[in-house]
């Protein structure tokens, strides 16, 4: 069994996805898209929400993520132990344009404004923009989620690597 299958079916069957929030984000929107979506901002009256501390990416959701919630940790997919601490929040989502939701629903992709108190981390600019070609050695996947989910996949990831060096 792959590590990842490892964590996402130990985290599953813990109830990690029910208790904490976590958003997968594979791709961040195109520096063309962004003015965009900061007019569609402004038409919801919604312009306010749109800073310097805020990015524009694509995230889903194993659970429905209302707008408001908050993130705390953030780390890449080829190096979950390089993570950071974070003050993140999610201020708009965006599953159809011009349509106003409140929340990401559980399993959609959906495009979404996270502010980052304090600034974006420079870790966001490992995201590929959506159109771009995904290159092995540039770009990452990111994953946000909450410091009790972090150590869990820590402590998980332990038990697997002892486990497989077990068996070899």
């Amino acid at each position: 069994m792959k590590l990842e299958n490892y964590l996402i079916k130990a985290l599953r069957e813990e109830g990690f996805y029910n208790n904490y929030n976590d958003l997968f984000i594979p791709d961040r929107v195109e520096k063309e898209q962004v003015g965009k979506f900061e007019k569609n901002l402004q038409r919801l009256g919604l312009g306010h929400l749109f800073n310097e501390e805020s990015v524009l990416v694509f995230g889903k959701s194993n659970k429905d993520i209302k707008i408001g919630e908050s993130f705390n940790v953030l780390f890449s997919h080829n190096s979950i132990e390089n993570y950071i601490k974070v003050k993140s929040i999610l201020k708009y989502v965006n599953l159809s344009p011009g349509r106003k939701i409140d929340y990401l629903p559980r399993g959609y992709t959906g495009i979404c404004l996270l502010e980052f108190i304090g600034g974006v981390p420079e870790l966001i600019d490992k995201l590929k923009f959506y159109k771009e070609k995904r290159d092995k050695h540039k770009h990452d996947t990111l994953y946000l989620t909450q410091e009790p989910v972090i150590n869990r996949i820590l402590e998980l990831r332990n038990e697997f690597e002892k486990n497989n060096k077990n068996q070899s």
